[in-house]
Order: C-alpha cells, then sequence, then structure tokens
C-alpha cells in the first residue's frame, strides 16, 4: 500500500491545463440506460426468501461482455473466502474504533503475511482498523488484476478534485486527500463521471450545488491493474473499468464476481420485446442461488406462466452484476409488462420489478 499524506493540495476548482491531473482519459460512453440494482449481497447461508429487486436511477451504459479466462474453481473459492473473511471490517468504513477479531486477524495475514499486517497496523493507528483494510483490500484487488486474474467489485467513487495539483484522477475509491486516498482512473461507462466533471462548467456560485447532486458516485466493475503515477505526485491512480454506475453512494466495497468465476453462459441480450417483467435470487456464487432461481421458474409454471426462465444478470446491461435473474416475460410494451407483473403479484408473485432488458 502507499500510505499518502497530502497536505499541500486543496480541494476547489481543477488545476489549469499542465499543472492539473495526470489521468487516463477515459472514452465517453455509449447512450445510458436505466440501472435495476439487483441487491445480491453475499451471505454465508443460502438465501432463501427471494431477494428485492430496487429500481434505481442509472447511467450505465451497455457494455460488451468482455471474455474471460477459463473458469478456476479454486481460485474463485479464494477470492470469496478471502472477501468473506474481511467483509464485516469492510463494510464498518464509518466506525475508526472498530478492531479486527481474531478470525479476522487470521484471514488479514492469510492474504497479506505478516509483513502486510504490520503496514496495515501502522495505518490503522491513523485511520482506523477498517480503512486501512479497505486501502490493503483495493490494493489486493489491482495486484490481482495485474496478473489477469480480476474480480468483478462494487465501489464508491467521490470527485476529488485538488486546487493547483497534479493528481493522478478526479476520483477517488477512498480517503480524498487523506492517508488512504485511493485514486480511481474510470473508463469504460462513464456517463455519469464525465456529467459530474461538467459542473465546472457551470457558474462559480453553481458548482458546489452541483458537485453535491452528481458527485458521489456507485460503479460496478473491474481493475486492469493498470496505474498512472503524474511525475510531481507521490499518488498512484488505479485503472478501473466501469460497466454499470448509478448516483448515490455505497460506501463500502463489495465482491461481486470473483476471479475464476464462470464465463456468462450466454449472450447479451440486445433484441426482441424489449420489456420483461423481472425477479432476481442471491449473488450468483453462493451456494443455491441458482436452484432458488429454476424453483421459482418451476413454481411460475406451475401456476400457468409460460416462457419464464433464468438468465445470468450479466447478460441484461439494466442490472447490476452477478446475480441468477428470473425472466418472467418479454414484452414490446411498458403497459402489457406492467400489467403482467400486475397478475403475477394477485398470483402470490413478490418482489417484481418491470425493467427494459436493453
Amino acid at each position: 500500500m502507499v500510505a499518502a499524506s497530502v497536505t499541500a493540495c486543496g480541494k476547489g476548482r481543477p488545476a489549469a491545463q499542465g499543472q492539473g491531473s495526470a489521468s487516463v482519459v477515459a472514452p465517453a460512453a455509449d447512450a445510458a440506460a436505466k440501472v435495476a440494482h439487483v441487491d445480491a449481497t453475499p451471505s454465508v447461508a443460502p438465501v432463501a426468501d427471494p431477494a428485492v429487486v430496487t429500481a434505481v436511477d442509472g447511467g450505465a451504459a451497455a457494455v460488451a461482455i468482455p471474455a474471460a479466462a477459463a473458469a478456476d474453481d479454486a481460485l474463485a473459492g479464494r477470492v470469496t473466502a478471502e472477501y468473506r473473511g474481511l467483509r464485516r471490517l469492510l463494510a464498518a468504513v464509518d466506525d475508526a474504533d472498530d478492531e479486527p477479531t481474531a478470525a479476522e486477524t487470521a484471514a488479514l495475514a492469510k492474504l497479506l503475511g505478516k509483513r502486510g499486517v504490520a503496514q496495515v497496523a501502522g495505518e490503522a493507528e491513523a485511520i482506523g482498523w477498517p480503512r486501512a483494510v479497505r486501502h490493503a483490500w483495493l490494493d489486493r484487488l489491482v495486484a490481482a488484476a495485474a496478473t489477469g486474474a480480476a474480480s468483478t467489485v462494487r465501489i464508491p467513487l467521490s470527485f476529488c478534485v485538488g486546487y493547483g495539483c497534479e493528481i493522478p484522477s478526479e476520483w477517488v475509491a477512498a480517503g480524498c486527500f487523506e492517508q488512504d486516498a485511493f485514486f480511481v482512473i474510470p473508463t469504460g461507462a462513464t456517463k455519469l463521471m464525465d456529467a459530474a466533471s461538467d459542473c465546472y462548467r457551470l457558474p462559480d456560485d453553481k458548482i458546489d450545488a452541483c458537485k453535491e447532486a452528481r458527485g458521489t458516485l456507485t460503479v460496478e466493475g473491474h481493475f486492469t491493474g493498470k496505474t498512472v503515477k503524474p511525475e510531481h505526485c507521490e499518488l498512484v491512480g488505479h485503472e478501473f473499468v466501469v460497466e454499470r454506475a448509478r448516483v448515490g453512494g455505497e460506501r463500502a466495497p463489495s465482491l461481486r464476481l470473483p476471479a475464476g468465476a464462470p464465463a456468462v453462459d450466454g449472450p447479451a441480450i440486445t433484441d426482441g420485446p424489449r420489456w420483461g417483467v423481472l425477479w432476481a435470487s442471491a449473488f450468483m456464487t453462493e451456494p443455491g442461488a441458482t436452484a432458488t432461481a429454476e424453483a421459482m421458474v418451476a413454481r411460475m409454471e406451475k401456476a400457468g406462466v409460460t416462457g419464464a426462465e433464468v438468465v445470468d444478470s450479466r447478460r441484461v446491461s439494466t442490472l447490476w452484476c452477478c446475480s441468477a435473474a428470473v425472466i418472467a416475460g418479454r414484452y414490446d410494451a411498458r403497459e402489457a409488462a406492467t400489467a403482467a407483473a400486475a397478475k403475477l403479484g394477485k398470483q402470490g408473485f413478490r418482489d417484481l420489478i418491470v425493467r427494459e432488458l436493453y
């Protein structure tokens, strides 16, 4: 990890050209689509009840499904176990007094080694264990991605601009100008990031309100392992391919699909009836997630529903990764899909949403 102490840079309008960010220029995203948030937070036990599917405002573009390396069950299991061992601390980023349990200390030692744990402990003295562990876990993701073992993760992004500073990016996943500063260089579906940067095109008296409205995001995607270090800055920026995004923040980073997980089981849905009635099971790597979704399809068929199917949510650009989703039906018009969802609701099927599929 790089323990950064940045006191020479204030926050404000970006520096003039030649003094400002040395970040990689992210390509503009294609047309944005709204994202349905399939809340698939991993849990140790299988999820018996349907997970709630909540519609949220989004800015994700339809992103081509990347080619995946061959499935590696051992790698996927190890990455998932590492995350589960630290998940509680990662979620406790606002509690500086929280300390690791014996089991969490053991998980850290297995992940980082004694020297790495000592480094985290030193940082924790200044910023608390949860933030120090978050910093170490993010560094671990980048290092793994550099070897070709990138995991799909969900991370918070906050707008962080230095006045007169040469910084690697305008975005951080943690610690804006603090010891755990973790700069992210977003590429891919960057429409929402571009909109936040546009705040600086407004009159001075409107910039702060614009940043407040647009400058905190939740993004999903993967690190590439590539980094950028400006010549006159100790900080490093980490390239991150954004696949989906929304305005609003989840404070804690989370694992969505571990490196080594099986590739998506079909092509992206890009044609046919646009509107779908959807339901989703748990995080797809959890025991029983797919079986739960298949049981829902069987239940629908017993109730007279035809054509219901289980799909990998990665095939639907308007869903978050990575759940076993059920498409109960597809329709050309939103009104028809809404009517079908209402009918299913009267038959006892809960937690359904109507959503564009592409």
